[in-house]
Parts: C-alpha cells; structure tokens; sequence
C-alpha cells in the first residue's frame, strides 16, 4: 500500500499487514495520514515517510515486525501500542497513551515523547 501525501488512510476495523516470510514482508508506505480507530496488527513493514508522513493510533496497534518512522507516529491517551519485534525512530515517537515493547525500540535520530506509560 503506498499512501500518497496529503491522502488519509482511516482505519476503523482490523487493518493487518500480512508478511509472506522473511524477505517478502507486506510493505505500508505511508507518506500521508494513517488514522488508526481500531486495531491494526502489523507483520510486515510499516514505513513512515518524512515530511508529512504521519501514523495517529487511538486504539491498538501490535507491530510483531518492522516499523520505521521517518515521519511522526502519535500513541494516543486510550490507546495501546505493543512492540513485539522491531521499532527504528529517526524523527518523532510521541506517547500519550501505553506502550508495551517487548524485543527493540531504537532510537537514531529522532525524538522519543513520553506523557504516560512506556514500558521498556
């Protein structure tokens, strides 16, 4: 899925991003806005794009694969973000709400917020 700027992808269901095996991972290009409503269950790669690449999560997401932010990924109040495998921040990790990280949060260049629980 490529997410063109200035497009919102809004999730109010389940949203799962399905890896076939090590080498070929769904890939989320997300160069606009991802609302996330519901749950979003990540296997594959979620890439958050510089610019305006922005993830909003008011909900659950449970990554038990890639992320990497470019961009700015938002963890809102009620919401839960469970890392199970890997998390790469180069710009704006934002907490608000709860994250859970299980294996490796990695921070190089960018900004990790915490307003309320982060359990590393």
């Amino acid at each position: 899925i490529n997410s063109k700027k200035n497009s919102t992808f809004q999730n109010d269901g389940t949203f799962t991003n399905k890896s076939a095996n090590e080498t070929m991972r769904g890939l989320f290009n997300l160069f606009g806005l991802i609302k996330n409503n519901s749950v979003v269950s990540n296997f594959g790669q979620i890439d958050i794009k510089a610019d305006q690449g922005l993830f909003e999560n008011y909900l659950t997401v449970t990554n038990d694969s890639i992320i990497i932010s470019a961009g700015t990924y938002k963890n809102f109040k009620l919401a839960n973000t469970t890392n199970n495998h890997y998390i790469l921040n180069n710009n704006l990790m934002r907490n608000y709400g709860t994250v859970i990280n299980t294996k490796t949060i990695r921070n190089l260049s960018g900004t990790i917020e915490n307003y309320n629980n982060l359990n590393r």
